[in-house]
């Protein structure tokens, strides 16, 4: 949405397998006055779209939940005009970090959610082999994300819950405490790695 706003001589397709989330960004485009962009519900290894319909096509954090990351980008690959460019960014899983002390069960709640919660939770580091493969030329930049409190909070409670439910963690409450007095004195501290790749059009061979 925000390449619609800030492009508004361009005309932009957004797709989502969740009609909650276009029924969401349906209401946010109607807010912030986008009328350059549509929204439909679809599934990025199913593309209805024609064959070399756009000039440029970006995925973010699809991969980390698709059942086949390589159909996805042979779709996106497919839709997407010869000699122009895919961009796909995709974070790193286990790259998740907090400032909680205990560095042990920090690293059982996350390997917990990464390998249990998410379908491709290391599909960051993977993707320079899989782009590979498919003779994808490629350059990458990376980041480090910073989660809001509000935000770190909500998942680092949800995380540990989880492995708690599932007899990976048995120290529960020692985390909600910890977790909770670092957000209320404002020191909770959450990182995530996020890379991303610029694909071009020009190389890729079907495989």
């Amino acid at each position: 949405m925000s390449i619609a706003k800030n492009f508004k001589n361009t005309e932009c397709t957004g797709i989502d397998l969740s009609k909650d989330f276009i029924t969401t960004a349906l209401k946010q485009a109607k807010e912030f006055g986008i009328k350059n962009c549509t929204f439909k519900d679809m599934n990025i290894e199913n593309l209805s779209f024609d064959d070399n319909s756009f000039d440029f096509t970006r995925a973010e954090r699809v991969l980390l939940y698709a059942p086949n990351p390589i159909i996805a980008i042979k779709e996106l690959f497919r839709v997407t005009k010869k000699n122009s460019y895919i961009c796909i960014i995709e974070p790193d899983w286990e790259t998740n970090t907090t400032n909680v002390n205990n560095r042990e069960l920090v690293r059982k709640i996350i390997n917990h959610d990464c390998d249990n919660n998410i379908k491709n939770g290391l599909v960051g580091r993977e993707l320079p082999s899989i782009l590979k493969n498919l003779n994808i030329n490629y350059s990458i930049d990376s980041r480090v994300a910073r989660l809001p409190q509000q935000l770190a909070l909500n998942f680092y409670l949800g995380v540990a819950k989880s492995a708690f439910e599932n007899n990976t963690i048995s120290e529960h409450l020692t985390w909600i405490k910890e977790i909770t007095e670092l957000f209320d004195a404002k020191r909770l501290f959450c990182t995530i790695s996020y890379f991303l790749f610029i694909c071009d059009n020009i190389s890729f061979s079907e495989v």
